[in-house]
């Protein structure tokens, strides 16, 4: 049996769909991770100097915009495959709460992980925390709409 079912798609399609969609999501995020550890250490070197040339603050700049892309990756990554389980799906509910359960899943191991990161870095656990506010949300949205689905699947079924 397959994790989930898109129809008539062959069984593995869908897992290598989460197994895709997962790595991606974890490299996006520990990315950005890996920058903002990057950049905390930077700031050190950049408050030592006298004063900022314009070349640091570009440096400075340029790394922000990198963290706020990669920031925003894991986001729209997290869109764009409900979106696309959702249309394959047909609207099925069960397969969509199986998708956000699995989010919900994804999101507690890194939060888990973080908590590591966190005792061992000097990475503030707010810094760590900050990408996954968004799509935290929108996982909250997207379970009172698929509970909804479900009531109403169910309502037309009887």
């Amino acid at each position: 049996m397959s994790f989930i079912s898109f129809g008539n798609t062959s069984k593995h399609r869908p897992k290598v769909f989460y197994i895709v969609y997962s790595i991606f999501m974890l490299l996006s995020y520990y990315s950005y991770v890996l920058l903002d550890d990057y950049r905390l250490g930077r700031s050190s070197y950049w408050m030592s100097k006298s004063s900022i040339t314009p070349q640091d603050l570009a440096s400075i700049n340029r790394l922000g915009n990198w963290i706020s892309t990669l920031e925003s990756v894991s986001f729209y990554l997290f869109l764009l495959a409900y979106i696309v389980i959702h249309i394959f799906s047909k609207k099925n509910a069960n397969v969509l709460m199986r998708f956000l359960l699995l989010n919900g899943a994804l999101f507690a191991g890194i939060a888990a992980i973080n908590y590591i990161i966190f005792l061992v870095t000097a990475l503030p656990i707010g810094n760590l925390m900050q990408p996954l506010i968004w799509p935290l949300n929108v996982l909250v949205m997207l379970l009172i709409y698929v509970l909804w689905l479900k009531f109403t699947q169910r309502i037309a079924h009887t």
